[in-house]
């Protein structure tokens, strides 16, 4: 697959222009989503435990993946966040993890 910003992106099995067009056209989209959900669910996987050393992470993968998980990771810590202070254990959580979110 290639973005219009000249991403390139391979799928994860190949597909074949093969019988009646809306068939394989179908196989198509089917194999995109595939494929980004597969490499969603690697660049999960392969995210740092210290948020702070993503710097390689960033570039292993298509930036669609890329900007999902970091989502994903900023949803997380703003819950843990909002959760130690509903818990009275740090009244301060949001702004430490503002600040190392910064980073």
């Amino acid at each position: 697959m290639w973005s219009p910003e000249k991403e390139y992106v391979p799928f994860t099995d190949s597909v074949f222009a093969r019988g009646p067009v809306e068939d394989w056209l179908n196989k198509i989209e089917a194999m995109m989503r595939k494929t980004l959900y597969d490499i969603t669910k690697n660049s999960l996987e392969t995210y740092p435990e210290d948020g702070t050393q993503r710097d390689e992470w960033l570039f292993e993968s298509c930036a669609q993946a890329i900007l999902t998980v970091d989502q994903i990771e900023w949803t997380k810590g703003v819950t843990a966040a909002i959760q130690e202070i509903m818990k009275g254990k740090n009244k301060k959580a949001m702004e430490e993890f503002r600040e190392f979110s910064i980073i």
